[in-house]
């Protein structure tokens, strides 16, 4: 499952098998899946609606496989995005029939460079999974972006004393923003520190639910990007 796939995905790769559910909101061009001439062996689905409206967890649920077209988002959503959702299910039926057993053993999350919030909404739903083996990987960027709703450690911050509440979580955020571009060191260094703050935050909440498996690395020269850490499990 890829969030925010834009038009490239991670199912650009030569190994058969997998499935492949991309998600974004948006209607794209030349997509990676259209290339059938260079990826003839894998089958994908693309749901074009915000990955806000998305629950795995539900979509991984026994009883989706039953289903004409399940409630993926266990909420309201507008009336076109439910339409979306009816047509997109024709080809997620195709997954449920064709793998050997529903709800699948194994499930691979991924997102590249999901901008602010969107990281927390793709971690809370790959979290909403119950049984299935769990594998993530997901870039983060842009944590001037970040929501105090939406994030997924709250607690976390509270308890290392970074912020106790919307207003110092919004400080926070803005600090962010600080990490390059600006010109004191002082400054810069906040803002680093800032980001590496929120990712523990999102380290913690992810071994709480997968276990001292998850972790967070640099996979990149700083240099190249400053946006270089990845979340792992």
């Amino acid at each position: 499952v890829e969030a925010g796939c834009c038009t490239d995905a991670a199912q650009s790769t030569p190994y058969p098998g997998p499935w492949f559910i991309l998600v974004d909101r948006e209607t794209r061009r030349h997509k990676a899946e259209n290339k059938s001439d260079v990826f003839p062996r894998l089958e994908s689905v693309r749901l074009r609606y915000d990955i806000v409206d998305f629950s795995l967890g539900r979509l991984a649920a026994p009883e989706a496989g039953r289903h004409e077209s399940p409630d993926l988002a266990g909420r309201m959503i507008d009336p076109d995005g439910k339409r979306r959702i009816g047509e997109a299910w024709q080809g997620l039926r195709r997954i449920a029939e064709g793998a050997k057993e529903w709800p699948p053993k194994k499930i691979a999350v991924c997102a590249k460079h999901l901008c602010g919030a969107a990281t927390d909404i793709a971690l809370r739903s790959a979290a909403s999974v119950e049984k299935a083996e769990m594998r993530l990987c997901v870039a983060t960027c842009c944590h001037h972006s970040c929501d105090y709703d939406l994030y997924v450690a709250r607690s976390f911050l509270a308890e290392v004393g970074a912020a106790r509440g919307r207003r110092e979580f919004e400080m926070l955020q803005k600090s962010c923003g600080w990490s390059f571009g600006v010109a004191s060191a002082d400054k810069r260094r906040i803002g680093l520190l800032s980001k590496r703050l929120l990712d523990l935050g999102r380290l913690h909440f992810l071994r709480a639910k997968f276990g001292q498996r998850s972790t967070i690395k640099a996979y990149c020269d700083p240099r190249l990007s400053p946006e270089n850490l990845v979340l792992l499990v």
